[in-house]
């Protein structure tokens, strides 16, 4: 049994939770002292908390006044504006695309002596960086005079890349066209060995006869106290001219007969590896010849050979003027005495000329030589005499 005041009204069972709410019996016919219940569908309700769990404590009513006034000041301050969006930079390369290709062009070109083992394909490589980095360096100018915006404007190695590229290709491309054995040294074997000029004669200064020179022409006379003659790897030198009195021959006291004469030191060096061998001086048509401006020749009387002597030069009328000169320091250096008989009487020297033919050495050719006036060459310089 319920009492009547709890009808039409929803009451929570103790036992199971589900609401209920009680009426009369919907047919009208209820039964004396009893009340219809109808059930409505189980529904979950909520336990009321008893009055003496939900009442707060002086703390936590402090600690929600505080956070119902801080919530009611952000509600009523205003709201801040959203922070504007900043675009992160793109990151740059630092060479460019023009640059790279510039760059592994010339490294490829550095490398090609042992990549490819050609030197044609070397030297095209050296030409395609050269060109290259060319490209790459006026593509990465900027039209500025500002020094430190030009530096901007292109990525940060593009210049020293396409200055790499270039100045390296040039040094491959002249090393594999005029050194190719800096590159890759088997490439010094096989370039074709030059024919050597044996006949070609060279004016050298006589301070520094291993000089190239110039080719001396067809006509031209070479001044003795200046120049040496170079044929190949052989040096034609005049020492010494004088013009003075010589005993020639023997006579009853074993003295020759005093003859006015113009003698001519002549040395032959050897400045090679191969042995020169020197035939001497004969009379006939492998004679040197002496000649004055007007034509006028000077017999040729005799040639003596140098001896050694540390002191002074001695030449013997009695030793052989055949020689071979060694590529050695002994051996290097012939020397002869051509004498040349002077008409008239008195030391005048007149300006002459004098030819010795190649053929005394085995070559061909004629070495000319300008006599100004008597001379002596020695380690500190030319005398004039």
């Amino acid at each position: 049994m319920f009492p009547e005041e709890l009808l039409a009204q929803f009451v929570t069972c103790p036992r199971c939770g589900h609401g209920n709410k009680f009426q009369t019996h919907r047919n009208g016919k209820a039964t004396q002292g009893s009340v219809a219940v109808v059930e409505l569908p189980p529904v979950q309700v909520a336990e009321l908390p008893s009055p003496s769990a939900t009442a707060p404590t002086p703390a936590e009513t402090a600690v929600n006044g505080s956070n119902r006034a801080m919530d009611r000041s952000q509600a009523q301050a205003p709201a801040a504006p959203p922070a504007p969006m900043v675009e992160e930079p793109a990151v740059e390369a630092p060479i460019s695309a023009w640059s790279l290709v510039a760059l592994l062009t010339g490294t490829t070109a550095l490398l090609s002596p042992w990549l490819f083992d050609s030197v044609p394909v070397t030297k095209w490589l050296g030409c395609a960086s050269v060109v290259l980095g060319g490209l790459a360096l006026l593509a990465s100018l900027r039209p500025s005079t500002n020094r430190r915006a030009m530096e901007d404007a292109s990525p940060k190695y593009d210049l020293s890349s396409n200055l790499l590229a270039l100045f390296g290709g040039v040094a491959i491309w002249l090393l594999a066209s005029n050194k190719p054995g800096i590159l890759k040294p088997m490439w010094e074997l096989s370039l074709p060995v030059k024919p050597r000029d044996m006949e070609t004669l060279f004016a050298v200064p006589a301070v520094k006869p291993r000089e190239e020179g110039r080719q001396i022409g067809a006509d031209e006379w070479v001044d003795a106290a200046i120049s040496f003659i170079r044929q190949d790897d052989l040096i034609v030198a005049i020492d010494s001219v004088a013009s003075r009195p010589l005993r020639l021959g023997k006579g009853m006291l074993g003295l020759g007969k005093s003859t006015p004469a113009i003698s001519v030191h002549l040395r032959l060096a050897n400045l090679g590896s191969d042995v020169i061998p020197v035939q001497g001086f004969a009379l006939g048509a492998a004679a040197p010849v002496l000649t004055d401006d007007s034509g006028q020749s000077y017999p040729f009387l005799e040639a003596r050979r140098r001896v050694p002597d540390k002191q002074r030069a001695v030449f013997d009328p009695k030793a052989s003027l055949e020689a071979e000169l060694a590529p050695t320091m002994m051996g290097r250096n012939a020397g002869y005495l051509l004498i040349f008989e002077r008409a008239g009487g008195g030391s005048a020297f007149d300006p002459c000329k004098l030819e010795v033919p190649a053929a005394l050495w085995g070559r061909k050719g004629t070495c000319r030589f300008r006599l100004e006036a008597p001379f002596e060459r020695t380690a500190e310089g030319v005398t004039k005499q």
